[in-house]
C-alpha cells in the first residue's frame, strides 16, 4: 500500500503522445478536468511535437491518472518512462545587461535591461525588485520584466528545469519612446534570464520523506534496499513485531518502489511518501546519468 501527500508542484513527471488527432483533443479534455480536479496534478503542452507532459506527486499519483485516461476515457497513448521533475537552482550572484533592439518594417523594438540574479533561501521561489531609478523606464516596462523572467524561469537554463530559490532585482535599463513597450521588456528579460551561465547553477533533485511500517524479521532487507537507493535512515522505532522507519529518499531512485517492498516483505510493508525539499544532485549521479542532457526535453510550467 502507498499513500501520497499534496505538494504545490510536481514531483514525478511522465511524457505522453496520442496515437491520433482525436486522441490528441481528448486527452487534453481529460486532463482539463483531471487538473481542476485534483490541483496537485499539472500538465503541459508541445503543439509542435504533440508531446504533452503529465507530473503529480509520487509515482502512484501518476500511475492513477494515467489509468483514468485510458481505461475511464478510452484514450489511446503511448507513454513514456517516468522520471523526477528536477530543479535548478543558483550558486553564485550573476549580474546580466541585455539589450534587446530589432528593426520590423517600418517600426523598431527597443528595450535594454540591467538585472542582477542572486540564489535566495530554500523554499523562497522567486522573489522580484525593482532598484531602478524612477527615470530609467515606465512602470509598463518593468512590469513587462517581471512577467519574461516569469515566464522564463520555468524553462531553466542548465537542462530546462524550473529555476527555484532566487531573487531577481531590476537594477536599470532604457527604453525608446516609440519602439519601446511592454512586450519589449519582457522579450529583453526572457533573453536576459537565458544568458545567464550554465555554470552558475546546480541541478536539484526532488527528497522524499519516506516512513514505512515492515516486519521485524524484514528489517535488514528493507534497510539495505532504501540505502541503495541513497536513502538516509533517520529512526526506527518497534511496535510490537513491526517497526516504523523513518528516511529521506531521492524520488528518482524510487520507481518501482511498492513491488520491491511487497517482495521484501510479503506484501505486509506500507509507505507513505511526502515531497520534503530539494538537494543538489551528486556530482558523480549527474555527470553520469543521461537523463542530464543539455538540452532536456520540455518541463512543466505552472
Amino acid at each position: 500500500m502507498v499513500q501520497y501527500h499534496i505538494d504545490n508542484g510536481s514531483v514525478i513527471e511522465v511524457a505522453i503522445v496520442a496515437k491520433t488527432p482525436a486522441d490528441r483533443a481528448r486527452l487534453l479534455a481529460v486532463l482539463q478536468t483531471l487538473t481542476t480536479d485534483d490541483s496537485s496534478l499539472r500538465y503541459s503542452h508541445d503543439v509542435g511535437s504533440g508531446e504533452t507532459i503529465l507530473g503529480g506527486q509520487s509515482e502512484a499519483h501518476v500511475d492513477e491518472a494515467v489509468y483514468k485516461i485510458k481505461h475511464t476515457h478510452g484514450v489511446e497513448f503511448e507513454i513514456g518512462a517516468p522520471q523526477a521533475a528536477y530543479r535548478e537552482r543558483l550558486t553564485r550572484a550573476v549580474e546580466i545587461l541585455h539589450t534587446h533592439k530589432k528593426l520590423v518594417g517600418a517600426a523598431g523594438e527597443f528595450a535594454s535591461v540591467r538585472i542582477l540574479f542572486e540564489p535566495a533561501e530554500a523554499k523562497s521561489g522567486f522573489v522580484f525588485e525593482n532598484a531602478a531609478e524612477s527615470e530609467a523606464l515606465l512602470e509598463v516596462h518593468v512590469s513587462g520584466v517581471r512577467q519574461g523572467l516569469e515566464a522564463a524561469r520555468f524553462n531553466g537554463v542548465l537542462a530546462g528545469f524550473p529555476v527555484i530559490d532566487f531573487k531577481a532585482t531590476l537594477t536599470g535599463g532604457a527604453y525608446h519612446d516609440i519602439d519601446s513597450n511592454s512586450r519589449t521588456f519582457e522579450i529583453a528579460a526572457r533573453q536576459a534570464f537565458r544568458l545567464i551561465e550554465k555554470r552558475s547553477l546546480e541541478l536539484m533533485e526532488p527528497i522524499f520523506a519516506a516512513e514505512l511500517v515492515a516486519p521485524d524479521w524484514s528489517l535488514g532487507s528493507v534497510i539495505g534496499d532504501l540505502n541503495a537507493r541513497r536513502g538516509r535512515v533517520s529512526a526506527v522505532e518497534n511496535h510490537g513485531e513491526s517497526s516504523l522507519i523513518k528516511a529521506l529518499v531521492p524520488a528518482g531512485t524510487m520507481f518501482g518502489y511498492l513491488n520491491n517492498l511487497r517482495a521484501l516483505t510479503k506484501g505486509l510493508g506500507v509507505v507513505s511518501l511526502q515531497l520534503d525539499h530539494y538537494e543538489p544532485v551528486p556530482r558523480s549521479i549527474n555527470d553520469d546519468d543521461p537523463r542530464f542532457p543539455p538540452a532536456a526535453a520540455m518541463r512543466m510550467r505552472a
